[in-house]
This record gives C-alpha cells, sequence and structure tokens, in this order.
C-alpha cells in the first residue's frame, strides 16, 4: 500500500488501456481492526471524489467515510480513480455509442466519444474485484457485493449489475447519465432478465436541469427504467432528491438512505 490516512488505505493498479495505473481507495469501518470477520463491501467509480475534500475533483467529496463512521456501517467501500485527461472519463465510462444525433449537454465534440466502458467494466470485475478479495477480508459472494456510481458512473454501474448480475446484487445508482445512452440502456434490459434478489436504487436532484423540459425528460427516463427493472425482476426504488443537484454534498447527502434500502440487514443491526 503507498499510503493510509485514517481508514482510508490508498494503492495503485494497472488499466489495460492506461497508460499510467489508477489510484485506488479503501475505507475501511473502525470494527474492520477490531475484529477478523469479512466485511459487505461495495465498489464505485470516481473513487477519488468519495473520501476527501482535497482529492476531489470540485473541491468538495461525498465524505464517504464520515457518513459511514457516523452510522456504524460495517461496510468496506472500493472506489476507483477516473481518468482525468480531457474526455477520458467520458470514454472509460460510456458502455454504450451515443444514440444518434445525441450529445452530452449539447458538446458536439462528445458525438465522436469512443466507449470503453465495457473493457472499464470487466477490469473491475477480473482484476480489481480479486485484488482486493486478496489483500482485504471482504465477502466474495453476489449477495454481499455492490456496485456504486453517479453520472457517468451512475450509468456504468446499470451496465455493471446487467452484465455482471452474478457477481453484483445490488447497485447504487446516482444522478444516471440517461440522455443519449437510454435506448440501447433499455434494449440491453429488455433482452436479458435479473435475478430476483437484485436490487437497485435510483435517484436525482430536483435540481440538476437547466430548464422543465430537461427535467420532465430525465425523470421519464429514470421512472421508464424502473419498470422496465422492476418487470425484469429486480427490486428497485427510485428516489427524487429534494432540492438536489448534480454535486458529491446532494449525492452524499443521499447515500444513508440508499444504503439503507441496499443493505437492510447492515442498517438495522
Amino acid at each position: 500500500m503507498d499510503g493510509q490516512n485514517k481508514m482510508i488505505e490508498t494503492f495503485k493498479l494497472a488499466l489495460p488501456f492506461s497508460q499510467s495505473p489508477r489510484r485506488v481507495f479503501v475505507y475501511l469501518p473502525p470494527q474492520y481492526a477490531q475484529s477478523t470477520s469479512r466485511f459487505d463491501v461495495l465498489y464505485m467509480f470516481d473513487g477519488h471524489n468519495l473520501f476527501a475534500d482535497e482529492d476531489a475533483t470540485f473541491g468538495r467529496a461525498w465524505r464517504l467515510d464520515q457518513i459511514c463512521d457516523e452510522l456504524e456501517l460495517p461496510i468496506v467501500i472500493i472506489g476507483v480513480e477516473c481518468n482525468h485527461h480531457g474526455n477520458r472519463r467520458l470514454e472509460e465510462y460510456l458502455p454504450f455509442k451515443l444514440m444518434r444525433n445525441h450529445t452530452f449537454d449539447h458538446m458536439e465534440f462528445t458525438r465522436r466519444l469512443k466507449p470503453t466502458g465495457s473493457i472499464t467494466a470487466d477490469w473491475f470485475v477480473h482484476t480489481l474485484k480479486p485484488y482486493c478479495e486478496a489483500h482485504y477480508r471482504i465477502r466474495h459472494a453476489r449477495h454481499h457485493v455492490a456496485i456504486g456510481g453517479s453520472s457517468m458512473g451512475g450509468l456504468m454501474s446499470l451496465y455493471m449489475v446487467l452484465q455482471y448480475n452474478d457477481v453484483f446484487s445490488k447497485a447504487l445508482v446516482f444522478s444516471p447519465t440517461l440522455d443519449g445512452t437510454i435506448e440501447p440502456l433499455m434494449h440491453a434490459f429488455q433482452s436479458q432478465p435479473l435475478s430476483k434478489d437484485t436490487t437497485i436504487y435510483l435517484h436525482m436532484g430536483e435540481k440538476e436541469w437547466r430548464n422543465k423540459r430537461d427535467f420532465a425528460q430525465e425523470v421519464g427516463h429514470l421512472f421508464n427504467l424502473q419498470n422496465l427493472l422492476t418487470s425484469n425482476g429486480a427490486n428497485v426504488h427510485s428516489h427524487l432528491q429534494p432540492s438536489g443537484r448534480h454535486q458529491e454534498q446532494s449525492w452524499g447527502e443521499e447515500f444513508p438512505f440508499s444504503i439503507e434500502y441496499l443493505f437492510p440487514n447492515m442498517t438495522k443491526s
């Protein structure tokens, strides 16, 4: 390990499509050092935004370590830093080609994005997860393993709970990027059922959009997605966060509710 701060450890791990190793942040609850037990685990995207404000892209993190400590949650959270160069994060977290004539946030260059999200997902499952299971006391069985993220990371979490439903039984999906991706995402879920114990928490913030038209469109996408997921056998909870924005502070505020839904036995213990 190349760094440790209280109960946050960091190490670096190589990716197949990146020239530089990526930082991985690992939150270990206080209970971890006091026992020999194995813990439930949540793998997350944008790991640099999860814990310390000084690591966060916009100077404000989710502060998940503080939240988990306060709630005394016996969970290990493992977050992987994204690629910060240019548009690489968008490509790294994009599992499908954008729908025809669509862009992200009206930016024309996004039409040319090359989706490598499937490679990222494969790396999470076949490189990151085995490495972490070898180095930390975390549970391996899918019932104890969740995937989560926000924005593009939320989109990736939806993709991964579908494509690797034998690995992840739960998904924390905050403010997923659905504009330009909803059709291929819906098509993928239509063609592949989910295990009956799959649990998904869908979230969006009330103040994420510039106008009422975009708001109505995205909320429509969210509830259409919920209906499809439910019909495919998943347990789904959708929540529109009052005054919630597309930012780490809002996602941190929503986190306790999502964990209670995804891991009900943990929060009642």
